[in-house]
This record gives structure tokens, C-alpha cells and sequence, in this order.
């Protein structure tokens, strides 16, 4: 697994709190297709993102699904809502042809 200190964020940290940081963490492994937060589930959780990327998607009022955000790791996956939180309002959804 890909340390914490790839993520640029941390990159800078000493080791010592590099390695304190990932003693509060917890490695997961998806797969693919897995939805990471399925919408309306509270946020209780960072996302540190070091391999692979994370796609924030939702279905459109005509069915169409929209990619409003995407990371690449290594990442801190740092927009939560559009993970947990409900669909985009119609403000950001694109105009209507």
C-alpha cells in the first residue's frame, strides 16, 4: 500500500506524524464499481485516496448520471458532501436544451 506521505498534503509532515496520522486510519480496498458513500449517508470520515480515483456521481432528473467531481490518488478525497450528502441542486445540474 502506497504511504501517506504520497499524498501531498502530508508530504511535508515528519515521519513520526506520518505514522501517527495512519495509526487513527483505516485501510479499505473497493472494487471498481463499489459505491464508496451512497447518498444521504452521513459523512463521519475522511477519505485519504492513495491509489486509483474516486468519481462523485449522481443520476440526472432525465436519467443521465453527472461526474460533478473526480480525484486521483494519491488524494484527500476533500469534498465530502458530494459524497454524502443529497444530490446537487438544480442550480448545478446543466441547463436544459
Amino acid at each position: 500500500m502506497t504511504s501517506l506521505a504520497a499524498i501531498p498534503a502530508f508530504a511535508h509532515l515528519s515521519r513520526a506524524t506520518q505514522a501517527a496520522l495512519a495509526g487513527h486510519t483505516v485501510g479499505v480496498r473497493y472494487r471498481a464499481d463499489a459505491v464508496v458513500r451512497p447518498a444521504g449517508v452521513p459523512v463521519d470520515a475522511a477519505l485519504l485516496l492513495l491509489r486509483g480515483t474516486v468519481v462523485a456521481a449522481y443520476r440526472a432528473p432525465g436519467g443521465g448520471q453527472l461526474w460533478p467531481v473526480r480525484w486521483s490518488g494519491p488524494a484527500i478525497v476533500d469534498k465530502p458532501t458530494p459524497l454524502g450528502g443529497p444530490s446537487p441542486s438544480d442550480a448545478m445540474l446543466p441547463p436544459r436544451t
